[in-house]
């Protein structure tokens, strides 16, 4: 519970039984709900996840759908619990969980309803990613906003994450518009912010 708002978070995986608990035990207590979304791992994923912590709740795909699939199915499983705030955070344990209380609080106060963590504001992104990669996606995430600002109303990039390497995201968990565009094509090892946007 963070502001009097029910939070959770959803942890998609996918054979990654070496970090999966770690990054779970390592979620603030602030969040009242974790789902991990096992996407069909031949490991033991979903017994890591589960001994970890005693907010996790398992959803486990029978056969690998896809990372975007899998976040589909842990949003759905938050408005079923009327969560009011749901965030993503990744499996391999990237994302700095403290980076969770600043794009919660934003959701929770209703400054906004969505928010992500931009690895583009960080002074490591200039050295870590590509130079193409880095100017391109500055590039093309200006151009979407500026063609279609609908798509960037009420959204808030916020932080700048402490590891260069990784974003998260939270939403609103009260509609189906949270996913409904959320391409469940989306494989294991790319990363999408927004249908049609820049990855970062």
């Amino acid at each position: 519970m963070y502001e009097g708002k029910t939070v959770a978070v959803v942890v998609p995986a996918h054979n990654e039984e070496a970090l999966v608990g770690s990054t779970v035990s390592g979620i603030p207590g602030f969040v009242d709900k974790i789902f991990v979304v096992d996407d069909g791992s031949t490991d033991a994923t979903s017994e890591r996840a589960q001994s970890s912590d005693k907010r996790v709740e398992l959803i486990s795909h029978e056969r690998n759908e896809g990372v975007g699939a899998a976040i589909i199915s842990g949003y759905r499983r938050a408005m079923q619990e009327k969560v009011d705030v749901t965030c993503v955070m990744a499996a391999d344990g990237q994302m700095d969980p403290d980076d969770l209380e600043t794009l919660v609080r934003a959701i929770a106060l209703d400054e906004c309803d969505y928010a992500k963590a931009n690895r583009l504001f960080t002074g490591q992104a200039w050295e870590i990613i590509p130079r193409t990669r880095y100017l391109g996606n500055a590039v093309l995430s200006g151009r979407r906003a500026k063609r279609d600002p609908a798509a960037t109303r009420g959204a808030a990039y916020l932080v700048a994450p402490r590891q260069g390497g990784s974003s998260g995201v939270c939403g609103r968990s009260t509609s189906s518009a949270t996913f409904t565009r959320l391409s469940s094509s989306i494989r294991w090892g790319s990363s999408c912010s927004r249908p049609g946007s820049s990855s970062d």
